[in-house]
């Protein structure tokens, strides 16, 4: 605004001085302001961005550990013997039954955060602890049956027994025209047991 007043003030002046001052007045731009240009560069480079379509990255299957399941499909199920003891029965697709892929959804936690639930010593499958850096769990799948227990500590109503969160497995069979394995299983949130050690 103080450049668009103090440019009539000086036509203004021009008009009294004479017609030769007028003319070299009148071919005078307005200086544009930081702000002026700044938002007029921003709006170029968002039309810009809305116009560019980015390629796809192209997908590897690759057989490493840090593979990812992120994109698994589920599908959620509520009986009504599952309302009556509490648990909820789920349906996924992933590409291996693995342990740690079943924690990551049975739990909805990051594959981080599942490897460090098996590190620390919290989960037990049929009964036996499992650790993620012993040998027969490095590459360990889960079959039908199975049972994993995730210990959340001791019970609040006894000490000698223990919160869990537990997925009883029910199914697991090939998806087919599919490299996935569909795993159906039943997720129990807080689940007291006593036949987990607390230590």
């Amino acid at each position: 605004m103080a450049t668009a007043r103090s440019l009539l003030r000086w036509l203004r002046l021009a008009r009294t001085l004479g017609p030769t001052i007028a003319n070299h007045v009148a071919q005078i731009q307005p200086i544009m302001r930081a702000d002026d240009v700044t938002k007029r560069w921003l709006h170029a480079s968002v039309a810009l961005r809305r116009k560019q379509k980015v390629p796809k990255k192209p997908t590897y299957e690759d057989d490493d550990d840090e593979d990812g399941d992120d994109d698994a499909e589920m599908e959620e199920e509520v009986g009504d013997a599952d309302e009556a003891d509490g648990s909820v029965t789920r349906c996924v697709n992933v590409k291996r039954p693995r342990l740690d892929a079943i924690l990551k959804i049975g739990c909805n936690v990051s594959r981080n955060a599942a490897d460090e639930i098996v590190c620390s010593g919290r989960v037990f499958v049929n009964g036996r602890r499992a650790l993620k850096r012993s040998f027969e769990f490095i590459h360990f799948s889960v079959a039908a049956g199975d049972t994993v227990d995730i210990v959340l500590g001791p019970s609040s109503s006894n000490e000698n027994f223990a919160d869990v969160t537990r997925l009883l497995v029910t199914h697991v069979y090939d998806v087919p025209n599919s490299n996935r394995v569909s795993v159906r299983f039943r997720r129990w949130k807080r689940l007291t047991v006593d036949d987990i050690p607390l230590s």
